[in-house]
């Protein structure tokens, strides 16, 4: 089986319809796939989907049954612990994908000019 990470700003578009929502779903619909996220998305995805409903993005029974679908989807994705050495990985990470973003634009710029 094929574990597939999923961070909380993915995992939202679970519950929340947004561009890419229906790839998402499909996803974790996707029986030959386990799911996994990091433990602290059980926080984020609650906050965005509060905020969600107070911005009316979801109506108030949109937002408690994306709660609801959330809590009874949370017990059977993977769990990441957050760690001091996932955290360091995570920084390094995204640091060269900022360099690697940066360089690209560069070149775009150069070659449109």
């Amino acid at each position: 089986m094929m574990f597939l990470y999923l961070d909380s700003s993915a995992l939202v578009k679970r519950y929340i319809d947004e561009s890419r929502s229906e790839a998402v779903a499909h996803l974790m619909d996707d029986e030959t796939l386990a799911i996994g996220t990091s433990a602290i998305s059980r926080v984020e995805v609650g906050a965005a989907l509060a905020r969600a409903a107070r911005g009316n993005r979801l109506d108030a029974e949109g937002a408690r049954g994306a709660q609801e679908q959330f809590a009874e989807d949370w017990p059977d994705l993977g769990k990441v612990p957050v760690t001091d050495a996932l955290l360091t990985h995570a920084v390094s990470s995204a640091r060269k994908r900022s360099r690697s973003s940066t360089r690209a634009s560069c070149s775009d710029a150069s070659t449109t000019s």
